[in-house]
């Protein structure tokens, strides 16, 4: 099961980061390498970027037809 959430955004000097990718992985180690390959073309342009994994806390029981836990 896709347990961990990648985000990778570029940051800007004017504060107008972006999102530039978004992904569910297996584990930690997989978030963190996957992080780096999407990190690296950026970074060789001269750009930074950072990125996020997050465990994802899996949701128990049902929901409502706007998706939202009972």
């Amino acid at each position: 099961m896709k347990s961990v959430a990648l985000l990778v955004w570029l940051l800007s000097a004017n504060g107008g980061d972006s999102i530039v990718h978004v992904d569910h992985l297996d584990d930690m180690a997989a978030c963190q390498a996957k992080a780096a390959e999407v990190s690296a073309p950026y970074l060789q342009e001269g750009r930074r970027t950072r990125h996020l994994c997050q465990q994802v806390v899996e949701e128990v029981g049902g929901v409502d037809e706007n998706g939202n836990p009972l």
